[in-house]
């Protein structure tokens, strides 16, 4: 009875005629309206129809082939669509932050790539020595993708690239680099603190060394003892006018006098009327270490320190061990700041108001004698 009654609704149904048109108020189900339930459908024919229905419906395509037509389906389908339609937002919203997250990484890394290729070719590295960095890089798991260089300050760039380098590069490779840098460097190829030194010498000091500047007549390092960096002069001229010492650039040093010598400074050392340039090399974190290594340099240095500070007693005064001991804590110097920019971009209109050189000088001369009388 129940049984034959329920196939008699079912094919009333698939033929069109519901019990609304009976007077009842039953309507026909989705299965009953397709003819699923006539038995003549597999189970797994019914299990695709359905997966296909709630695919389409979480996705939101929605092609209304299949659709709800009582109200417990049309519930049930509102239920489906707002939970379905949260559920496919989060997981496209994760899926797609984490391609953004590996694209931006990947351009980070292509760019990179780009700006230490640009600066062995803007520095004119030897086709030898720039195939080995770039090879050695591609051997890094996180470094083997072309991509564009980003726009940007050239020095910021550079800066960028090298600290990159001595972070990546084995020791042969970053000494390598080191006095390539060095010998294409006119201020310091041929510099005096280099000259006769081993290469490892010099390239270790030029892979950790800084710059520095100083604009006219500025105080590079105050009267007192100084025993924080060997500073190099690479341009402009720097010294004490009114006493007759002048350091020149790419021959005179300064600032192994307190370490080496025991030597104070009686008179402020300042730039003349121009801008002058150093490479700084601190004791702390390299010279000490490197002269450990090189004992004939450390030798060379006291001696150069003893003979200057001989030669120009009116300049230095020698201090006793008890001396140095007590003043070194306390001594203050005068640095040039570490940020530098490159040489090429310190032009006559980034200096300011022009000003007769000899009148920066009597300028100084009279600043360092007011300085001295105190």
């Amino acid at each position: 009875g129940a049984k034959t009654r329920r196939r008699g609704h079912d094919r009333e149904c698939y033929d069109g005629i519901s019990y609304e048109d009976r007077g009842h108020q039953t309507t026909c189900t989705w299965l009953q309206l397709k003819g699923y339930t006539h038995g003549s459908f597999s189970n797994a024919y019914l299990y695709v129809a359905s997966i296909y229905w709630s695919v389409t419906t979480l996705t939101t395509v929605g092609y209304g082939d299949i659709s709800a037509n009582t109200t417990a389906e049309r519930l049930f389908t509102l239920l489906v669509e707002v939970v379905g339609v949260a559920f496919f937002a989060s997981l496209v919203t994760s899926l797609s932050g984490d391609v953004f997250a590996e694209d931006d990484q990947a351009s980070e890394l292509r760019k990179l790539k780009s700006r230490v290729k640009t600066y062995l070719a803007k520095h004119r590295f030897p086709h030898e020595l720039a195939l080995a960095i770039t090879s050695f890089l591609r051997t890094q798991r996180d470094f083997r993708r072309d991509g564009a260089d980003a726009p940007g300050d050239a020095a910021s760039r550079d800066a960028e690239v090298v600290g990159f380098l001595k972070d990546t590069l084995n020791l042969p490779l970053r000494r390598a680099m080191a006095l390539h840098c060095v010998r294409a460097d006119e201020c310091l190829a041929g510099h005096a603190f280099f000259r006769g030194r081993h290469d490892n010498f010099v390239a270790d000091c030029v892979v950790d060394c800084a710059s520095a500047v100083a604009g006219p007549l500025e105080v590079v390092l105050a009267t007192g003892l100084h025993v924080d960096a060997v500073r190099l002069v690479t341009r402009g001229d720097v010294g004490v006018s009114a006493r007759g010492f002048r350091l020149s650039a790419g021959e005179d040093f300064f600032g192994h006098e307190g370490k080496l010598a025991r030597a104070e400074w009686r008179a402020p050392l300042c730039t003349f009327g121009q801008w002058a340039e150093f490479v700084v090399l601190p004791w702390a974190d390299l010279l000490d270490r490197l002269l450990a290594a090189h004992p004939d340099v450390e030798q060379d240095l006291q001696r150069h320190a003893k003979e200057r500070t001989a030669a120009h007693a009116n300049v230095f005064r020698v201090l006793s061990p008890a001396e140095a001991a007590a003043t070194s804590s306390s001594s203050s110097s005068v640095s040039p700041p570490a940020a530098v920019p490159p040489s090429t971009a310190i032009t006559p209109g980034s200096l300011g108001a022009s000003e007769d050189v000899a009148g920066l000088e009597a300028r100084l001369d009279r600043l360092q004698g007011d300085v001295s009388a105190l």
